[in-house]
């Protein structure tokens, strides 16, 4: 399953969130009316327009950004329920701080080599295989060279041209080394 995205068309962003904020009802908490309004300024707008590429969730990082920002309200508006400039800054700028990172979860087919699964059943040898195998591709795209990625990395120049397929470990006498030298990758 693949949630919509804003990455190629960004345009209908602040119409979504418009719907978005909507569709929550804010209004009908009781106590919290006044907070309830839309909120239609350029600082929310800019912050939507400039990270829309990020909002890899589409309408479910809408509806973060939107609770978010009716908490926020919440929590700087406190006793006072006027609607203040320097207070939507104070909210937008909260949300920009933690919605990156506390709320969203990693995009897995664009963060898969920096995630690591442990797979019941294969033994320690095979996990470090694998792990080995998965650093490299990682380290490579991270750093965009094995010699730079060992370097950064704090290993020894050639370590890692041994962090392949049928030679990532060096201990002998494993279920590795008895598999003809190949490492069942598919689990």
């Amino acid at each position: 399953v693949e949630f919509p995205s804003y990455t190629k068309d960004n345009d209908s962003i602040m119409l979504d969130f418009r719907a978005t904020w909507k569709k929550m009802n804010f209004e009908k908490l009781i106590g919290f009316e006044a907070l309830a309004a839309y909120p239609n300024n350029i600082i929310v707008q800019k912050f939507m327009e400039d990270n829309a590429e990020k909002f890899m969730g589409g309408f479910r990082d809408l509806d973060k950004i939107a609770c978010m920002y009716f908490n926020y309200r919440i929590f700087y508006y406190a006793e006072s329920r006027k609607i203040e400039e320097e207070k939507e800054h104070k909210v937008v700028a909260s949300i920009k701080a933690d919605f990156f990172s506390k709320s969203q979860m990693q995009n897995s087919s664009d963060n898969d080599a920096s995630v690591f699964n442990f797979e019941i059943g294969l033994k320690h040898d095979e996990l470090l295989a694998k792990y080995k195998i998965q650093l490299r591709r990682w380290a490579t795209k991270e750093y965009g060279s094995i010699a730079k990625a060992e370097r950064k990395l704090g290993l020894g120049r050639g370590t890692m041209k041994n962090y392949v397929e049928g030679k990532a470990t060096r201990k002998k006498n494993s279920d590795f080394d008895t598999n003809n030298g190949k490492m069942p990758l598919d689990g």
